[in-house]
């Protein structure tokens, strides 16, 4: 009987070290999953404040587009009008000289 009690006291240091083990390895598989997960959900909000960003970027272009067409077509109307006087010009000089 004195055997089994030295035995089993023998198996309690090495049983608590592998439960430490055990429970080092659950931790540090914890720690790399809840990590993993931190930087897919980092990633995820930085491409959507990116495609956001991108869609704003879109917005100001096409309505700076549209004032740039806007401001074209208002340059060829009063070239027209200069041209229409210019060509006024001409005939009343032509007919004086």
């Amino acid at each position: 009987m004195t055997q089994s009690a030295d035995e089993s006291i023998d198996l309690v240091p090495w049983q608590g070290t592998f439960v430490f083990l055990i429970t080092l390895a659950v931790v540090a598989l914890l720690a790399v999953y809840v990590t993993r997960q931190w930087r897919r959900a980092w990633e995820a909000r930085a491409a959507v404040d990116r495609d956001n960003a991108l869609r704003d970027l879109a917005v100001k272009s096409v309505a700076a587009q549209q004032a740039q067409a806007d401001e074209i077509a208002a340059l060829r109307s009063e070239v027209a009008a200069v041209k229409a006087d210019t060509g006024g010009i001409h005939e009343l000089l032509r007919s004086v000289s």
